[in-house]
């Protein structure tokens, strides 16, 4: 029980990141929608580089934290197993829900950049596009390889490619 409990902290620590990037999108729709209805582009502009430093501020959390992704000791039974594995992916899942955010945000973007009229407001959202693209919603670990939902599909893929191979040897062996 209290392994299960420790591993709810790294979850909700994920979670809360998916939230803060999920509400950022939503501030981002509501006052774009909004400000396109001003006609003062330059306060549109200074609105836009501000949304722009809030996701530069979650992604620069996501960078300093030292956020374990360790899986938790092993346990003799594959009951507890189980459970240790679904622990570590759920922040995987949390990782790749953040990920359809910023592109659910970039193609908003994208979107009013097609919209708009004005070319000063077209270069601002085309600098939050690029700037979106440059700088991806991913967490690394050893800044090695990406934390994602593909890594726990290879990972899952690899372990049952490797206990086949281990049932063939050992019928093999018989």
């Amino acid at each position: 029980m209290t392994i299960v409990l420790s591993g709810f902290t790294r979850i909700m620590m994920f979670e809360i990141l998916w939230y803060r990037v999920r509400k950022f999108r939503k501030y981002l729709q509501n006052n774009l929608s909004e400000l396109k209805k001003l006609d003062n582009v330059e306060y549109v502009n200074v609105k836009l580089k501000s949304c722009m430093l809030k996701y530069k501020l979650i992604l620069d959390i996501v960078d300093n934290t030292s956020a374990s992704t360790k899986v938790l000791p092993t346990l003799p039974t594959l009951y507890e197993m189980w459970i240790q594995f679904i622990l570590a992916c759920i922040p995987a899942l949390f990782i790749e829900l953040s990920k359809r955010e910023v592109s659910a945000m970039t193609m908003y973007l994208g979107r009013q950049l097609l919209l708009c009229k004005d070319n000063n407001l077209r270069e601002a959202i085309n600098e939050c596009i690029v700037f979106l693209k440059h700088r991806p919603f991913q967490l690394s670990v050893f800044r090695l390889f990406s934390y994602d939902l593909g890594m726990v599909i290879s990972m899952v893929g690899l372990c049952l490619n490797y206990t086949i191979a281990m049932l063939q040897f050992s019928h093999f062996l018989d």
